[in-house]
């Protein structure tokens, strides 16, 4: 069984956007809603956060 890996604050992510593809992002902190759990993320390339679904992030580097 392969467990996934939650988000925490500072994790460099590869979040699956609509318009622009796969952008490289750092998740700034949960974001509660009627849907659940969502993250706010900071692209690398971009100045504006992004609310998104866990199943749009991929963990590529843990914060420590």
């Amino acid at each position: 069984m392969i467990i996934p890996l939650l988000p925490k604050p500072g994790d460099l992510v590869k979040v699956k956007t609509k318009l622009d593809g796969s952008k490289l992002a750092l998740v700034i902190e949960p974001h509660y809603s009627s849907f659940g759990v969502e993250w706010a993320v900071a692209p690398l390339d971009h100045s504006r956060a992004v609310i998104c679904s866990p199943c749009d992030l991929e963990v590529i580097s843990e914060s420590r």
